[in-house]
């Protein structure tokens, strides 16, 4: 009996459709699928798709609304670092965002340059005042080196200004570079009713040639809705992604949203759905063919079918039906906090600083590996800049191998025997009878500052482990 009912529930519900379409009853149509629907069984979630979603915790961490790019830029490098196949963004960058400060340089290389040319200003003048007073060099003879120092000086100072300019970072070019590194970068091209004054002709083109579907069989044209202009994210961001699609959705009178577009056309080419667009290539970009009822993905890969026929039915007003999950948007499928990525960045940075302060100290001269972890880490970072700036994108491969490596050693270091070494090394001066009573308390000071800098560098060290362990 089951069965038998099984069989014909399908039936059922399309005369019931039918019937109350013909009767002009379409909002009682809409209520009795909605309610269909809910006796259906749940559709599968798969557990490969992860929706990074910008919620309060995001939000209220960050203190920011709408997101800077950079902060969805290293999003992206981040990912990438992870393995994540693809990115696709419903966010539209339709428009030129404020330029931002690359805070990476502006903590790390700009005082390391300062400090060095200082040093070297610091180091010429006390050179030559020693000189004066050895009475190697004349106070006549003099003038000849102050003047050329002050030249030295003029330089320096020229070089630091436009190193300082450096501080500004252009946002969109970092994002759109981010994209490019990250491979698989899906981004929005608009597509819309009205004709838009800002988009050039020589833009559409290029959205056109970029991101319009390439293999196409169009057996009946009824099911394509024309637009009439289309406005991409802009040419900084769209530039970098692998593909582009339009987030337009078809919201229903009661404002319920069942069906959605699949493909649009303009100017003779078709633009695929935001959603579809990285399906089509994840399928290895099978043939499109369009019919009047469905729409068919002809020679489709799919990674556990083979080669497979995948057929899409449509609505009778030419739109996919959608089959929501029998939950609410919180709990379905996997979901992540983008803070997550935010919170491993900032931590990142606090662990960096803290490597930093340990190498002034003197600390790492106890870590026994092959190389020094600060230029390792600097290594990784310039190579990071040069992955983003167009570098043979093999070396992605490396990048990922040696940060993984970067934070295992960090962590035997942090976790070894380092922190006995150092306060024995620092107990043997005082034992050693050479120190006054008031320096050997300087000693035992800066004893205690050891066990402050590891205790709170380990504690950095676990949380972006934790972090690391979500990501992965």
């Amino acid at each position: 009996m089951k069965k038998r009912i099984g069989l014909f529930f399908p039936v059922i519900v399309g005369a019931l459709l039918l019937g109350l379409n013909l009767l002009g009853l379409r909002n009682f149509e809409w209520r009795i699928y909605d309610l269909f629907l809910k006796m259906k069984p749940p559709i599968e979630e798969n557990d490969s798709l992860l929706l990074l979603v910008i919620d309060d915790t995001t939000i209220n961490n960050i203190n920011m609304f709408p997101l800077s790019r950079d902060f969805m830029a290293e999003g992206l490098i981040l990912l990438k670092e992870f393995n994540a196949r693809y990115t696709t963004f419903d966010v539209e960058f339709v428009d030129r965002s404020p330029r931002g400060v690359d805070a990476a340089y502006l903590n790390e290389d700009l005082p390391d340059l300062f400090y060095l040319k200082f040093s070297e200003i610091e180091q010429n003048f006390t050179g030559l005042f020693q000189a004066i007073q050895e009475k190697r060099i004349s106070i006549e003879d003099a003038e000849v080196f102050v003047e050329e120092l002050a030249s030295y000086t003029a330089a320096d100072m020229d070089f630091l200004l436009a190193e300082v300019k450096k501080i500004e970072r252009d946002n969109d070019q970092y994002l759109g570079n981010a994209a490019r590194f990250f491979g698989n970068t899906f981004m929005t091209l608009n597509i819309l009713d009205w004709v838009d004054d800002t988009v050039s002709d020589d833009f559409r083109d290029y959205a056109l040639e970029a991101f319009s579907v390439k293999t196409l069989n169009i057996i009946d044209e009824s099911p394509l809705h024309e637009a009439i202009d289309i406005n991409p994210s802009i040419m900084p961001v769209i530039s970098g992604a692998k593909g582009a699609g339009f987030p337009r959705v078809e919201v229903d009178p009661d404002g319920v949203q069942r069906r959605v577009d699949l493909l649009y056309r303009y100017n003779g080419e078709l633009i695929s759905q935001l959603g579809l667009a990285p399906l089509l290539d994840w399928l290895g970009n099978p043939i499109v063919e369009v019919q009047k009822t469905r729409i068919v993905l002809r020679g489709a890969e799919h990674p556990d079918k083979g080669t497979i026929d995948i057929s899409i039915p449509l609505t009778d007003d030419n739109r996919f039906l959608i089959n929501w999950p029998k939950k609410l948007f919180e709990d379905s499928f996997q979901q992540m906090s983008y803070y997550t990525l935010v919170l491993h960045d900032e931590l990142e940075s606090d662990l960096a600083s803290n490597l930093q302060i340990m190498n002034n100290e003197g600390y790492l001269t106890f870590y026994a590996g092959d190389f020094p972890l600060p230029d390792l880490y600097q290594e990784l970072q310039t190579l990071q800049k040069d992955l983003l700036n167009g570098a043979d994108p093999s070396l992605i491969a490396d990048y990922r191998d040696y940060r993984l490596y970067f934070f295992e050693e960090l962590g035997l270091f942090l976790n070894g025997p380092s922190v006995e070494n150092i306060l024995a090394e620092y107990q043997s001066l005082i034992d050693s009878d050479e120190y006054t009573p008031e320096e050997a308390a300087g000693i035992t000071d800066l004893m205690a500052f050891v066990g402050e800098v590891f205790d709170g560098t380990r504690a950095l060290y676990d949380e972006l482990m934790k972090v690391r362990t979500t990501l992965a």
